[in-house]
């Protein structure tokens, strides 16, 4: 899909061919292929079972290690290079501020929205940790590295808050508490204050409150769709994904 231009777009009505834009009603999310049952559920990597060995960049070349939330985050390309932890450079010196921890499983996120990286109709194409997220890779990282390196900088941190990034899995709740109670710890909340991206669909308003407790301060919801009927065709039924507006706003 080109970028809307109005100045190119033909007014006369029945004129949709000369669009330079995609209208509303053909904007139709991509219908869920059916992944092979030996695929599924990060099937490869559990059977491979290759023991990790620190930090992991996506590679299609090698056997996808066995990592799994909390011992194991995501982080994105940036954020790796301003770690420290993976070599390249930034455009004019730049550097990310914010460090997003991706929890990160075999199985992958079991929702299946419909424009993301880590959709679950993705399974069969890679495994979990080595897809793509917002067009570029997410290095697999060890937690205790990763708090290592932060606690070490204290307030010389190029990093000005730090963020939990929940997905749709059994286990993301627990672990969210548990990597947010590892970070606070070592590194203190006033220092780099902590967010959390949040999974409504798994969560109640308890295990909000839970959180802030915990010390995070800002708890976001991403509706990602501006009705109901967008959301349920992206993020929901539609696409065979358990999101649902009603439980995002009970949030």
């Amino acid at each position: 899909m080109s970028c809307y231009r109005p100045e190119a777009t033909d007014r006369q009505p029945n004129a949709r061919a000369s669009l330079d834009h995609n209208p509303f009603e053909l904007m139709r999310p991509r219908a869920p292929t059916t992944t092979p049952k030996a695929l599924r559920n990060g099937a490869r990597v559990k059977e491979n079972n290759v023991a990790p060995q620190g930090v992991y960049l996506p590679n299609y070349n090698i056997l996808t290690p066995y990592m799994r939330s909390p011992d194991y985050v995501q982080m994105s390309t940036a954020a790796a290079i301003t770690l420290g932890i993976m070599k390249g450079k930034m455009y004019r010196c730049a550097c990310t501020r914010c460090l997003n921890l991706l929890l990160t499983y075999p199985e992958g996120c079991r929702a299946n929205c419909a424009y993301c990286g880590l959709a679950r109709h993705r399974e069969a194409e890679r495994d979990y940790a080595d897809r793509n997220f917002i067009r570029v890779d997410w290095p697999a990282v060890p937690l205790d590295k990763t708090i290592d390196i932060v606690a070490r900088d204290g307030a010389a941190s190029p990093f000005h808050r730090m963020c939990i990034s929940m997905i749709t899995h059994p286990r993301s709740d627990a672990d969210t508490v548990t990597v947010l109670r590892k970070w606070t710890a070592r590194v203190d909340p006033a220092t780099i204050p902590v967010s959390i991206l949040s999974n409504p669909t798994t969560m109640t308003r308890e295990d909000v409150e839970r959180l802030k407790d915990l010390g995070a301060d800002i708890f976001t919801v991403a509706l990602d769709a501006a009705t109901p009927e967008i959301l349920d065709r992206t993020r929901g039924k539609g696409v065979q994904s358990p999101h649902s507006w009603a439980k995002y706003w009970e949030i």
